[in-house]
């Protein structure tokens, strides 16, 4: 996972498709559902030109329909990294 340049970050690509909003129900699930998807990187959401959020990264997803991207909470993105670090992923 590397960091990506905002420019990654397009309309067309916006909304990625995975249905995880029902199963997220705490930091923890959020964080679960993030260490099985397939991330290939991620940027900081205010410096993004597609609805740019401060308070969110852009993360990239890819898989094989596709690649996609969406808005993850900076908290939850810095428990998701921390976790990862632990993990030895």
């Amino acid at each position: 996972m590397i960091q990506l340049p905002p420019s990654e970050f397009t309309f067309g690509l916006y909304s990625w498709d995975a249905a995880y909003w029902s199963a997220i129900k705490s930091t923890k699930g959020y964080i679960d559902w993030l260490l099985t998807q397939p991330i290939i990187g991620y940027c900081d959401g205010a410096i993004i030109e597609v609805r740019p959020r401060p308070e969110d990264m852009a993360v990239m997803f890819e898989d094989e329909s596709g690649k996609g991207w969406n808005h993850i909470p900076k908290e939850i993105w810095k428990k998701y990294i921390k976790t990862q670090n632990l993990l030895g992923v």
